[in-house]
């Protein structure tokens, strides 16, 4: 005695008579599923703006610092191109931070695309900014000390969640 399986679409309901087909001959359906291939890229790109969002906690300190002086003695007119540098690097490494720290995570857990990407480009751009106000202080050295930690991570991790996009949800 012979047991004849059947199998019936999903979709449309017709019967399918060949058992290795990979469509409905009928309604064009996929039979079967194809394994999803994930590659490491969400992860590395939540790890690096996870360790940019990190390095932006120096510009903060730094910033901060400086803030409070510009705050008990307030600039003279040819200092208060300073000052705004240094309010520019406080708000770009509390940016870059928060942003990134998200962006990072969300990247780590492959959810919303988009604010990973807002994420790691806030971050890109605090790097730049911070590196731009080191530089406008007149502390080259500490612009590529500070500025190209965050900036170069940060960018990485962007291509690579760009580059991964289908893996999110």
């Amino acid at each position: 005695m012979m047991v004849r399986f059947t199998l019936n679409c999903p979709k449309c309901g017709k019967e399918i008579k060949d058992e290795n087909a990979v469509f409905c001959p009928h309604c064009s359906k996929r039979l079967v599923e194809t394994a999803s291939r994930k590659s490491g890229l969400p992860i590395a790109s939540g790890v690096l703006a996870i360790i940019a969002a990190l390095f932006s906690i120096a510009p903060i300190k730094f910033g901060w610092d400086r803030v409070r002086y510009w705050l008990e003695h307030p600039p003279l007119p040819r200092q208060e191109y300073y000052a705004t540098a240094d309010y520019l690097m406080l708000a770009a490494g509390i940016a870059g931070f928060a942003l990134g720290l998200i962006g990072g995570i969300v990247a780590l857990r492959r959810r919303i695309f988009a604010l990973a990407i807002v994420g790691s480009a806030i971050l890109t751009f605090s790097g730049l900014l911070v590196a731009i106000a080191f530089g406008i202080n007149d502390l080259a050295r500490f612009s590529v000390l500070f500025g190209m930690p965050i900036f170069i991570p940060g960018l990485l991790s962007l291509i690579m969640a760009g580059v991964s996009k289908s893996e999110f949800s």
